[in-house]
């Protein structure tokens, strides 16, 4: 053996390698989420409303799935400090399609509606006496706070329907977002008359619905 081969023989015994191999960086660790703006409006957003059983013409009518379609928003979130989260929905009432199949069986709801159906349903949604579309075109959520407790985020907000505002809050279960999308599920339950609609009614009390909306929220946001 000659010196030179000597001489690295005894550099890597002494842990000291090639220039090459000590010069090698490190793998760099990835950056940390932070705060990211997601897109809203590829989810589902229905609200069922389910007909009074106790009225004399309940046997002739329908529960009801009314799904929200051209419905947008943004969500702000930041996984080191959930609090600071800032969510905005805006709805638009003239889009409010009643009792579609798919939206009957996201709501677990039986039976069909026909469109003809449909159609008196949909006049009577956005009447001037249920939401008053003409006046009011939009309803509107906008957080006020934010509280993760394991996989569920509580959104604290104001709900805004036919130009009345209360306080609600909604729990999204199952709840991620990684810096490119943003996932989660929900209900909310509210009385309709507390925003100033009244449940629909018709001969003379004999149908009619009742006064309690629930809301199924599935969340997809895209940064």
């Amino acid at each position: 053996m000659n010196v030179r081969a000597l001489l690295l023989t005894a550099a890597f015994s002494l842990g000291l390698g090639t220039a090459a191999a000590q010069d090698t960086p490190e793998a760099e660790a990835p950056p940390a989420v932070g705060p990211t703006t997601y897109q809203l409006g590829k989810g589902t957003l229905i609200v069922v409303v389910r007909k009074d059983e106790s009225t004399l013409a309940a046997g002739i009518s329908h529960n009801h799935a009314v799904q929200a379609r051209g419905w947008s928003g943004s969500f702000t979130y930041d996984p080191s400090a959930p609090s600071t989260c800032s969510v905005d929905v805006t709805v638009p009432v003239q889009q409010l399609t009643p009792d579609e199949p798919l939206a009957r069986s996201i709501a677990g709801l039986e039976g069909e509606v026909d469109e003809g159906q449909r159609e008196d349903i949909k006049k009577n949604i956005l009447s001037s006496y249920q939401l008053d579309a003409a006046s009011h075109p939009t309803m509107t959520f906008k957080s006020t706070g934010c509280v993760l407790e394991n996989s569920t985020l509580k959104l604290s907000g104001s709900l805004t329907i036919k130009g009345t505002t209360r306080p609600v809050t909604i729990p999204l279960r199952n709840f991620s977002a990684d810096g490119s999308a943003l996932r989660g599920s929900g209900t909310l339950v509210i009385s309709g008359s507390s925003f100033g609609v009244e449940p629909y009614s018709a001969m003379f009390g004999q149908l009619k619905n009742q006064d309690r909306w629930t809301f199924i929220f599935k969340l997809k946001g895209q940064s």
